[in-house]
């Protein structure tokens, strides 16, 4: 044998040493190994975080995440110990954080239906939502979104609505998945409500619509799910099918006004 051919075999058996040094530090690093008992091989590949779909999205925290998960989704819960804001879209996946924000639609889907799947967490929901239509449209801060209102334009108009298009209290989707967590039929004609006057706020930045979902909301969370004849919340809109006891109804109003298709 050559000195030339043995050098080359020495040559190719080193770097087959380094490859295979190199698996073993990244199966070990990212976790791999343990992983290995999992049937699915797709499942284990993603869930390392070694790949991930047609791209990696960032979350409001900065954070990655991959746009394919596997196909058990229902693990995925609301992390408001962590934001006890909803709009920060944070959920917890097997013990990890993961934003909606950052979710291709087919996840978000499965996301939602794992994270709003119990009337427990329609009722969280509820109290969560209604804080913060309180600080969006309660309390005359509803003007913020009329560009006639005293002290406002239509820059300062856009602005505020701008600020609210990609929260999730202004998606159609959240309330659509609540009607769909509820036994109660009542409830389901409330959030499909919400849902159609979400599509008309934000379609046509109309105002009234903000309004009409904060009362919704409202007699939802304090006379439904939440805090049923409580003292301390004496406001009765009567804006929902679900409040049964209401004194008077709003609901011909609001229903006759999706029906029309909001404000002009």
């Amino acid at each position: 044998m050559s000195d030339r051919l043995l050098s080359s075999l020495i040559g190719l058996a080193i770097a087959v040493v380094i490859m295979v040094c190199g698996m073993f530090w990244a199966f070990s690093r990212f976790g791999i190994w343990e992983r290995l008992s999992i049937q699915d091989p797709v499942k284990t590949v993603l869930d390392s975080g070694i790949i991930g779909a047609k791209s990696l999205q960032k979350g409001p925290g900065g954070s990655s995440t991959a746009d394919l998960r596997d196909t058990d989704r229902s693990t995925y819960k609301f992390n408001f110990a962590k934001a006890g804001n909803i709009d920060a879209q944070k959920l917890v996946y097997q013990g990890k954080n993961d934003y909606l924000s950052s979710m291709s639609e087919d996840i978000r889907d499965e996301a939602l239906k794992s994270a709003i799947s119990s009337k427990a967490e329609v009722a969280d929901l509820l109290e969560r939502l209604h804080r913060k239509f309180d600080e969006m449209v309660g309390y005359g801060n509803v003007d913020h979104f009329k560009p006639n209102a005293a002290g406002q334009t239509p820059e300062t108009a856009k602005e505020a609505w701008d600020n609210i298009l990609n929260r999730l209290t202004t998606q159609p989707d959240i309330y659509n998945q609540m009607a769909i967590a509820t036994d109660d039929p009542d409830a389901k004609k409330d959030f499909a409500n919400l849902a159609s006057l979400t599509v008309i706020a934000t379609d046509k930045r109309d105002a009234q619509a903000l309004i009409y979902m904060h009362r919704i909301v409202h007699d939802l969370d304090y006379w439904v799910y939440n805090s049923p004849g409580s003292a301390k919340n004496p406001d009765k809109f009567g804006a929902a099918h679900a409040f049964k006891k209401a004194p008077t109804s709003q609901i011909k109003t609001i229903e006759a006004y999706i029906k029309s298709g909001g404000g002009s």
